[in-house]
């Protein structure tokens, strides 16, 4: 079976939840056989046997974008108008006997469209959130809400086959499309369980200057999405004033594009540390005595959540962040339903040496049915289910 996976963004090196997923549904299908070339708006390269990528240049680089002001937001949104794209996404469906095309999100369908029609190619839709929700609800780019809505429409109507990350998500996008429900196939987020060493978390305590002796409350994600920009400074200017008088508890935020004033909000608090893009996560993940998500907004299942509860680590989280994930509250972390003062006393429970390990053993017990090893055979299974009928 030859498979290719279209990412109008940038999926290699994975700095946001988007491309770790489009990346491991590769990788796992690859290692079971499945023959996989990813476009993405990046680089190519040959991951493994079977595995490879090829990259078209962004819209930003083109000559019309030149004179604009420019945002990674704005590429993938309007890639469907990017030559590159289409000239590559071509050139592979003629050399290439394909066939599944999958699109991850609805913003190439119209290109997507115009190679199934030359090639008749079998077309599944990989919905990372219900997008027309997700961008209606953005502050900045809350004005093409109308668009992400037509472009979906159009992705769940052209494509065979529809794989959403929650039931939740299902229900949503089978209600706000009209779809039948054998149409949509759950294909959660999940995570590698074999990539969290604990000792690995000693090295960064190292590398930062955080000895062994204090407490790391840990968040992370791509800070230029407004879900995870607000949980930051929530964290920020909330949940670590708290614990000003307790110096052993520092705060740490991993993630791309920080705002400036978040930035210079945690110069003046002395618990809390931006990191920036961080390559290897999972050992910060590892690093930490307990993690935090005060999600408020958002849609999907947060990749993060599962990184955390594979790495055995307690969790406090809002519900809103653990949406469309069957955790429950005081056995696989603690989960409310916004932030405040229990949310607080929590992350200091959590810390307590014989509750987090219990709930982190708990953790890792839940987050083991997520790996995307057995996430990549239900991709195979659907597939070729898709291709004999």
């Amino acid at each position: 079976m030859n498979v290719c996976v279209l990412a109008p963004f940038r999926v290699i090196p994975q700095m946001n939840g988007a491309a770790r997923r489009v990346f491991e549904i590769c990788a796992a299908i690859s290692s079971s056989g499945v023959s996989v070339i990813l476009l993405h708006a990046g680089t190519s390269c040959i991951i493994e046997r079977g595995f490879q990528v090829i990259g078209f240049p962004a819209l930003e680089n083109c000559n019309a974008t030149k004179h604009f002001q420019w945002s990674q937001a704005l590429d993938t949104y309007l890639s469907s108008a990017n030559p590159a794209l289409c000239r590559t996404l071509t050139q592979v469906m003629k050399k290439n006997k394909i066939n599944i095309l999958q699109l991850e999100g609805p913003w190439s369908i119209l290109a997507t469209n115009l190679v199934k029609a030359l090639d008749k190619v079998t077309v599944v839709y990989d919905s990372h959130n219900v997008e027309s929700l997700s961008v209606r609800f953005s502050s900045s780019v809350g004005w093409m809400w109308p668009w992400a809505t037509l472009l979906e429409k159009k992705a769940v109507n052209s494509s065979e086959l529809v794989f959403c990350v929650s039931e939740l998500d299902k229900t949503k996008m089978c209600h706000l499309y009209d779809l039948p429900g054998r149409k949509v196939v759950v294909v959660p987020n999940g995570v590698r369980n074999s990539n969290y060493r604990m000792d690995s978390g000693n090295m960064i305590r190292t590398r930062l200057g955080i000895s062994r002796n204090s407490k790391i409350v840990f968040f992370h994600g791509d800070l230029g999405w407004r879900p995870n920009a607000q949980a930051a400074q929530i964290i920020v200017e909330s949940i670590a004033p708290s614990f000003q008088r307790s110096p052993e508890i520092m705060f740490l935020i991993a993630g791309s594009h920080p705002s400036q004033k978040i930035l210079e909000t945690a110069r003046s608090s002395p618990n809390v540390r931006i990191l920036g893009y961080v390559p290897d996560i999972e050992q910060y993940i590892c690093a930490a005595e307990v993690c935090v998500a005060p999600m408020t907004t958002g849609s999907g299942t947060k990749l993060k959540i599962l990184e955390y509860l594979a790495a055995g680590k307690p969790v406090v989280a809002t519900q809103k962040a653990v949406e469309g994930l069957e955790v429950v509250n005081g056995i696989h972390g603690f989960v409310f339903d916004n932030v405040g003062e229990e949310f607080i006393r929590a992350i200091r429970a959590a810390m307590m040496p014989e509750l987090s390990q219990k709930l982190g053993i708990r953790a890792k017990d839940f987050a083991d049915h997520f790996d995307w090893s057995i996430i990549g055979e239900k991709i195979i299974e659907a597939y070729e289910s898709l291709l004999d009928n």
